[in-house]
């Protein structure tokens, strides 16, 4: 082999001068063979200059220029005007029932390793943290965000709190939020101070089904050391929204409460959420905004079209990242279909696929990313109306590839069964749907030779079709869904053909729509979903039938009556579908209990 070819392997590398070839050699295996050779020496006293004590007596023998390379500590320690700067000793106080933990450090500073454990890590991040060691601290913040749970999240919050550990304080925190009913029934929770149970009581993000178990937690925490806590009591009730509270509950179980029938100003505070309750029966007033824990819920957006083809691929949403991420693509291209979720899983249904308007249904499993074919529907459905309630699907109208149809069916998601229902009083394409209660409200669309503002409502019990109240426009290829209680139906065209971005809310109390705050762009064929709180619409069409969007709003109504840009789609998508696939949320149930604030029945 010549010369030049030998050194032109690893771990030579030629660098050529005007005059002369250079060669580099570089060795891999120097640093840590130079560290396992220094820990040799330590073993066996070699060359030892610095002595680590401790007041029980024990002793670490060590380089210093081994702890000065390793930690910022010793190194500002052995650098300036300090006493142990020349000395052989350096005795370090407070560390007796750490010792340990530092004898496995400072291995780890010859060694490269370092186990952590569960009866360990504690005290590893704690001298990590004294001896200002990043990566070792980092690497124990990591052990016990991966080793979270209902006991010890409330303690490694606190513990990260006091040792400056950011990242760490804010993944337990979220942990705390997520599960805090499991939380709050632990004895940690007992143990928290009363700011710590201030500033959970007043988070709107906690992962609670309804605001009793945040009153039972706030109760329970008082209970625990009365004598000292009831002075915070009435504090503690304006946390909590009082007016959320199942109302047998507020009026029998907290109003009589021992601890409230014993304060004066809790009882007052309690009396006037009664009396506020008994006038909102007779005037229409907003509610507080029920708490929400973001991330609980993921939009998956499928299919759909821009100018040149239809697609098969899928985008699936996290809010806490404000990121989208390909899915598994589905089985045929799809546009002007619809997509719904039961059970935790994801439905595509009819469309077009380009050549054909389709009849096939299938099935998206989002824990293993898999689609499966299942029973078609009974009629090919372009451009339909979809909704869900409980384990069955809801299709209507739409096209059939020859008419419009005024025809509806079921799928019944554990059977797989689809069902004939009764026909609608119109036959329309382009409409959407969105369900409140036991009622299902097909709007807008349509006919053939108008756009429409009517509004088509099914009773899924009585199985009988009514009319509803008329929208404030005519809106064709728009987008509707349910949100606390009422309706907000968004975009599509109107009766001249013009693209909106106005939006409108319909009230089944007082049977009234209402306009409200528009999107910042025009829609239609554009999707909507209600995830983490938040009304979201993505992608549509645009100012013309040619523009597609990728751009993603939301919309919250009870907090800032703003439409917000979030992440905006990987793909241009008119014509897509969406459904949103959610994490459990906790049941919220009543103990029988004499003792308990909340009885054993589900919300």
């Amino acid at each position: 082999m010549a010369s030049g070819a030998y050194f032109n392997q690893a771990p030579y590398r030629e660098k050529k001068g005007p005059h002369e070839s250079i060669y580099t050699y570089e060795s891999p295996e120097h640093a840590a063979g130079t560290l396992r050779r220094m820990n040799e020496m330590r073993a066996s006293g070699e060359m030892c200059d610095i002595e680590l004590h401790f007041p029980t007596g024990r002793t670490i023998a060590a380089h210093r220029l081994v702890l000065a390379g390793f930690s910022p500590y010793f190194h500002t320690m052995f650098n300036t005007d300090l006493v142990e700067q020349n000395s052989t000793r350096v005795t370090l106080h407070d560390m007796d029932d750490k010792v340990d933990a530092v004898e496995r450090i400072i291995d780890f500073a010859y060694t490269s390793t370092l186990e952590i454990a569960e009866d360990s890590v504690l005290h590893l991040l704690a001298v990590a943290d004294f001896f200002q060691i990043a990566n070792v601290k980092d690497a124990c913040c990591d052990y016990l965000a991966h080793h979270l749970d209902a006991g010890n999240g409330l303690g490694i919050w606190s513990y990260a709190e006091n040792l400056n550990c950011p990242a760490l304080v804010t993944k337990a925190f979220i942990y705390v939020k997520e599960k805090f009913v499991d939380v709050a029934k632990e004895d940690e929770f007992l143990r928290l101070s009363y700011d710590n149970v201030c500033l959970l009581a007043s988070n709107l993000e906690l992962n609670v089904s309804c605001e009793d178990q945040v009153c039972e937690a706030v109760l329970r925490w008082v209970e625990h050391d009365a004598e000292t806590r009831r002075r915070h009591l009435v504090d503690l009730l304006g946390r909590i929204r009082l007016e959320l509270l199942h109302k047998t509950n507020l009026h029998t179980e907290l109003f009589q409460h021992p601890l409230v029938r014993n304060d004066a100003r809790a009882a007052a505070k309690i009396r006037e959420v009664l009396l506020s309750a008994k006038k909102h029966h007779k005037v229409a007033s907003p509610l507080p905004k029920p708490r929400v824990f973001p991330g609980l819920d993921d939009m998956i957006v499928l299919g759909g079209g821009d100018v040149f083809e239809q697609h098969a691929n899928g985008e699936r949403y996290k809010s806490q990242e404000d990121a989208w991420f390909e899915v598994s693509p589905m089985l045929t291209k799809r546009v002007r279909h619809v997509v719904a979720v039961a059970h935790g899983k994801v439905f595509a249904l009819g469309g077009h696929d380009g050549t054909y308007c389709l009849r096939t249904v299938e099935c998206y499993d989002p824990e293993r990313d898999f689609w499966l074919l299942t029973e078609p529907m009974n009629s090919p459905r372009d451009s339909a109306a979809v909704a869900v309630c409980g384990n069955r699907i809801y299709m209507m109208g739409g096209h059939n590839g020859v008419n419009r149809m005024n025809s509806a069916e079921m799928f019944n998601v554990d059977k797989e069964t689809w069902t004939d229902l009764p026909e609608m009083k119109l036959s329309l394409t382009s409409s959407s749907a969105a369900v409140i209660g036991d009622v299902i409200y097909v709007c807008g669309g349509n006919n053939g030779f108008h756009f429409l503002d009517s509004v088509q409502k099914f009773n899924v019990k009585t199985k009988e079709w009514l009319m509803a109240p008329s929208m404030v426009h005519s809106r064709n290829r728009l987008a509707v869904a349910s949100f606390r209680g009422k309706l907000y139906a968004t975009g599509g065209l109107n009766s001249k053909g013009e693209w909106l971005r106005s939006c409108e809310r319909y009230d089944p109390t007082t049977e009234t729509w209402t306009e409200i705050r528009s999107m910042s762009v025009s829609r239609c064929r554009h999707c909507i979903a209600v995830a983490d709180g938040y009304i979201y619409v993505v992608g549509g069409f645009g100012s013309h039938e040619t523009v597609h969007l990728s751009s993603v709003e939301r919309y919250d109504p009870e907090r800032d009556d703003e439409w917000t840009s979030v992440a905006p789609l990987g793909l241009r998508r008119g014509g897509a579908g969406i459904g949103v696939v959610s994490k459990n949320r906790p049941k919220c149930r009543h103990k029988v209990k004499k003792t308990g604030f909340l009885k054993e029945s589900k919300c």
